[in-house]
């Protein structure tokens, strides 16, 4: 590797740190602006941990996507979202379809 090349883990490391700080805009930054560079940065961070995934804009969790693989015998999970500006949070639930 070249001695000015950035391995993979500290190219991660910067992706995530971007997201918090797309996450600390003004608020004068529109919610879909925010929403758009989100969805980019988590496009590059897929990439970078070299999975496959079977659908666009995939959950993120322990630092890979969540795909159907992952579902087995579950029905759906709770999910905490924090809002790193205000401390506010939000729960939600998701459920998986069943065919």
């Amino acid at each position: 590797m070249p001695s000015n090349g950035v391995k993979k883990d500290e190219l991660k490391v910067r992706v995530l740190k971007l997201k918090t700080q797309v996450d600390q805009e003004p608020s004068s930054v529109l919610k879909g602006e925010r929403d758009l560079a989100h969805k980019y940065l988590n496009k590059v961070l897929i990439y970078l941990m070299n999975i496959d995934i079977d659908y666009e804009n995939p959950w993120i969790y322990m630092e890979r996507a969540f795909n159907s693989d992952d579902i087995g015998d579950y029905f759906g999970f709770v999910y905490n979202i924090t809002n790193l500006s205000n401390q506010r949070q939000y729960v939600g639930r998701k459920y998986n379809r069943i065919s």
